[in-house]
């Protein structure tokens, strides 16, 4: 287990309240637009998550947060990165690669817009001591929050239109629409599987007791034999 104090929904609570204003201090909204939590689905049919996207006229922002605490020792070339914390040492994934992969998404959905620059930025909160990153490539900042914003507004050569931030923007958020319903629509069956299966073993999919037969009114049934504090039934 990571050293989060808070989980991902948490930390993207705080973040959306708070703290990200930071970032978007000061941008004109005529030449920023600010997307948060963003779900998009892959390639290969994955969903994946973004933090934030800012599409701008002077490029893609796409911003990881990681609210970790300790000193973080990273590569961007390597798969782990470590986290250290009185001594103990935590491994986790590099999250410039985990935010190549949300580029990599945003540029499958966006192919006439490839050849712009999406800029990647990793998000660290001042409880993290970031020691030793190494960072080769261009358009690649890991950096603590309050640099996020000056980042932002660094770049200044115009690579888009005001109506092509507006459509891009507008693109984006009908496919977090269409994989937020996608993603919904597979946890639903995957419940049903889950109840299918603990059916099938003669374990109640509710509280986990026994299924055991029963007769009532209307004939036999599946009830659990933790009645009446658990009313599952199911047919035989």
């Amino acid at each position: 287990m990571f050293f989060e104090r808070f989980t991902k929904a948490n930390i993207k609570g705080v973040i959306g309240e708070g703290v990200s204003r930071l970032f978007f201090m000061g941008l004109d909204t005529n030449e920023y637009k600010v997307l948060h939590n963003i779900t998009l689905q892959n390639s290969q049919g994955k969903t994946t998550q973004i933090d934030h996207i800012i599409v701008s006229i002077y490029g893609i922002f796409v911003v990881e947060t990681k609210n970790y605490q300790g000193w973080i020792y990273g590569n961007e070339i390597d798969r782990q990165w470590t986290q250290v914390i009185y001594k103990k040492r935590q491994q986790f994934y590099n999250p410039i690669k985990q935010n190549q992969g949300h580029i990599r998404a945003l540029k499958g959905m966006l192919p006439e817009y490839k050849n712009i620059p999406f800029i990647s930025i990793i998000n660290f909160s001042p409880k993290a001591t970031l020691k030793e990153i190494q960072i080769h490539s261009s358009h690649v900042y890991v950096v603590y929050t309050h640099r996020v914003n000056p980042i932002i507004k660094s770049m200044k050569a115009p690579v888009l239109s005001h109506s092509e931030i507006v459509s891009i923007t507008e693109r984006i958020q009908q496919q977090n629409n269409k994989a937020l319903s996608s993603e919904h629509i597979i946890n639903i069956r995957n419940k049903k599987n889950n109840i299918n299966d603990a059916i099938a073993k003669r374990i109640c999919p509710y509280c986990s007791g026994q299924l055991v037969n029963r007769t009532g009114p209307y004939g036999n049934f599946l009830g659990c034999s933790n009645y009446p504090k658990c009313r599952f039934n199911g047919k035989l």
